[in-house]
């Protein structure tokens, strides 16, 4: 993911949902994008976290593999695909 740091801090998370520690970035579009840094991590984003509309990533070979784009995140936006740029992914 083509991502850049949120000055919001990597561990903000989103309060209430179970992210708490997971990297948090906004892609070069708005999106929100999450990043487990470890195996209990990557589940809670894969399995607790990340709604179905959400786009999943896996990085092959890399600790904090899983990765979610929050698609209904950009403040505005509906919760559907179109818009999502390749700067976004």
């Amino acid at each position: 993911a083509n991502a850049r740091a949120s000055k919001r801090g990597d561990k903000a998370g989103v309060a209430g949902d179970g992210s708490s520690g997971l990297r948090s970035f906004v892609s070069p579009g708005g999106y929100q994008v999450l990043v487990g840094r470890n195996n209990k991590q990557n589940d809670v984003l894969s399995h607790a976290v990340a709604q179905p509309e959400d786009l999943w990533f896996h990085i092959r070979g890399r600790p904090g593999s899983h990765v979610a784009l929050r698609v209904g995140s950009k403040p505005g936006s509906p919760n559907t695909r179109p818009g999502i740029g390749d700067e976004d992914v």
